[in-house]
């Protein structure tokens, strides 16, 4: 009897094992991990080795809802658009913008060109990192509000 009941047990632990989700690939967490929070954009990086520091993140926010809709705050200006995540995929498609004239100091431009050429996420060291396509370059965001 005892033996039967170590063995219900042993296959019951097996069959939970079996039913849960797989883990993601190289421990990154799923996209879930990403989704609404006003990421801050700290800058980007280059192939060609240049880069653009943001001297103040929260001029350039990030937020993916989970319903699929990207908003946008690229200094002075507002935005709202869609994006598609599958794993680690992403592409972000920005709709129309507020165009109001930004300081001479603004890396509006930079911070939007480089969101359209997002082709993928991954999450370092608590940073969303967006890798952009053709391995070109990286943009970093930290978590934090608006």
């Amino acid at each position: 009897m005892r033996a039967s009941a170590i063995y219900s047990l042993v296959v019951l632990a097996l069959l939970a094992v079996a039913a849960a989700p797989p883990a993601p690939a190289g421990g990154q967490p799923g996209p879930a991990a990403i989704l609404g929070v006003p990421w801050q954009w700290a800058g980007s990086r280059y192939n060609d080795d240049s880069q653009v520091d943001a001297p103040e993140p929260d001029r350039y926010v990030l937020t993916l809802a989970p319903d699929g809709t990207v908003a946008v705050r690229a200094d002075c200006n507002r935005g709202r658009g869609r994006y598609r995540v599958d794993g680690s995929h992403l592409s972000i498609e920005l709709g129309p913008a507020t165009r109001a004239l930004c300081p001479p100091d603004s890396l509006d431009r930079p911070f939007l060109e480089d969101l359209a050429r997002v082709q993928s996420w991954m999450l370092h060291g608590g940073d969303l990192v967006l890798l952009l396509k053709y391995d070109t370059g990286t943009m970093r965001f930290v978590g934090g509000g608006e």
